[in-house]
């Protein structure tokens, strides 16, 4: 279930773009609702409680991601997490 996330890892961290130290992947978690734009980033998740309920919101850039690679992702990603605890 992780080949997906693992190949968008390898496939940002050869991508030509910036010359900055700056990850292009940011995970960003918070315990309140974030109310901040995203990071310019090619991809972030953001994991938020917001009523007492986790909310996750993929921000991606629409330019080096398709629609149906996030949606891939996004159903995977509970997989992914079930593998690595």
């Amino acid at each position: 279930p992780t080949e997906m996330l693992q190949g968008a890892h390898a496939a940002l961290s050869v991508a030509p773009g910036r010359d900055s130290a700056e990850a292009e992947l940011l995970l960003n978690v918070a315990i309140a609702e974030l109310v901040d734009a995203p990071a310019g980033r090619a991809l972030e998740l953001r994991a938020q409680r917001i009523d007492g309920l986790l909310q996750l919101d993929w921000w991606y850039d629409a330019a080096r991601f398709d629609e149906y690679s996030i949606e891939e992702m996004a159903e995977q990603f509970p997989l992914a997490l079930i593998e690595i605890t």
